[in-house]
């Protein structure tokens, strides 16, 4: 049988239903994940690999790919990264075949996306998955609120819920607050996306589940969940004229009312001065522990000749007595620090290149897309909104690259990638 004889319509239809349906999985998987099998039965892991099998399926059978930039990008970013992971099992012993994977099912997940999340359904899908994944967490949450009860698997909770009098930090699904103070700031920046899609009382819908992940945000005390919400929400408010002048009265209003000593900007005020209190190098608080945190990071990258120690070896350089910035802290709390010092200076420069590569792709689109194009060009000014809030959300929890949220997001911005590029390639055709 030739292999490049198109299939059936019907298969077409029943493939294509499949990967809507696993697209549409991956932000609830990955919102419960903490409550589901680990390890190679990670639920959210095998609709990553089903995923990809559907998506290199596809290109396979239709010889062409939709989002050919997008795909090389991907490929190109973390086959550095996964390289730079593999070499350091060859200069280090005990290889860590475990942190190993997260990266590789974050490489996995990205490349599915780019290669399914090609055409507006798939688009919707995808917000629309996240959106249940909101929805569901925020129940969750404002039960956490209103009960003053957690979920057994909020650590915080296990920790200050009985010791500290009206102690009441939400984490809905995730293991800290700060986890889920990620999930709502990668919901609210796709919020705008979601209503530019949506239609009919499904808009109403996107304004009210807005506000209740905004309270959400506000209950988790998450500061870098809510700067990363705050950078991402700027973004968004580049692209009216009306939106950048109510962002700068807002601005306006919130340093009037911190001089003033009234809220809201004393409340903003407040939180500034709590991210940023003794935030000196050496100084093992909240703060100057993360730090401290970053200088044992480059310590460690130096040690290995900027190649990296190697997937899950922070924590056992961390806690060297070596190691001479110690912080109390065996884990690097920063995406940022992880990637450098775990898979090298290379590959973080390569995730850099990757980062701006797609926001050049991005703004490319914006000034070829014309305006009926609004699906394509929200999905642009969304990409690079995630991209620019990305080294924030990083900082949410102490191990990034272990999180399938992580998984999720980053799948998420590669599929809006893919959608974008494959529209602007649809235009030129046309035009052609």
């Amino acid at each position: 049988m030739d292999s490049s004889a198109p299939l059936p319509a019907r298969s077409r239809q029943w493939l294509d239903r499949a990967a809507r349906v696993l697209v549409a999985l991956l932000p609830t998987l990955a919102t419960v994940a903490l409550y589901l099998p680990k390890g190679a039965l990670m639920p959210s892991r095998l609709a990553v690999l089903a995923l990809l099998a559907l998506g290199v399926g596809s290109v396979w059978i239709r010889r062409r790919l939709d989002a050919p930039r997008t795909a090389a990008t991907t490929i190109m970013v973390f086959g550095v990264m996964l390289g730079f992971g593999a070499l350091s099992w060859a200069r280090f012993p005990e290889p860590d075949l475990a942190a190993f994977s997260h990266a590789a099912f974050i490489a996995a997940a990205a490349l599915a996306t780019a290669l399914t999340v090609v055409r507006l359904p798939m688009l919707h899908v995808l917000v629309a998955g996240w959106a249940v994944s909101a929805a569901l967490a925020a129940a969750i949450g404002y039960w956490e609120v209103v009960t003053g009860s957690h979920l057994p698997g909020n650590l915080p909770a296990q920790k200050y819920d009985d010791v500290i009098p009206g102690w009441n930090v939400i984490s809905s699904f995730f293991d800290n607050p700060n986890l889920y103070g990620y999930h709502c700031a990668v919901v609210l920046v796709l919020l705008p996306l979601a209503y530019q899609l949506a239609q009919g009382w499904l808009r109403p819908g996107v304004i009210v589940l807005g506000v209740l992940v905004s309270g959400a945000l506000y209950w988790s005390s998450s500061r870098m969940g809510l700067v990363a919400a705050v950078v991402g929400l700027v973004v968004w408010a580049l692209t009216r004229r009306w939106s950048v002048i109510v962002m700068l009265l807002s601005a306006v209003t919130v340093g009037v009312t911190a001089l003033a000593g009234w809220p809201p900007g004393r409340t903003i005020a407040y939180h500034v001065r709590q991210l940023t209190e003794n935030l000196q190098w050496g100084e093992l608080t909240s703060s100057g522990s993360r730090l401290q945190l970053i200088r044992t990071g480059w310590w460690m990258t130096g040690e290995s000749g900027y190649l990296g120690v190697g997937p899950g070896h922070f924590a056992t350089w961390a806690a060297s007595p070596n190691n001479p910035y110690p912080s109390g802290l065996v884990n690097p709390h920063s995406g940022v620090v992880e990637v450098m010092a775990e898979y090298g200076l290379i590959s973080l420069a390569t995730l850099g290149v990757g980062a701006l590569a797609a926001v050049l792709l991005c703004v490319r689109a914006l000034a070829r897309l014309p305006m009926e194009a609004s699906a394509a060009r929200a999905s642009a000014w969304c990409s690079i909104a995630l991209v620019a809030s990305l080294p924030f959300v990083s900082h949410t929890h102490s191990s990034w690259l272990s999180q399938p949220l992580t998984m999720v997001h980053i799948a998420t911005i590669t599929g809006l990638l893919a959608f974008v590029e494959s529209a602007t390639r649809e235009l030129i055709r046309v035009e052609n």
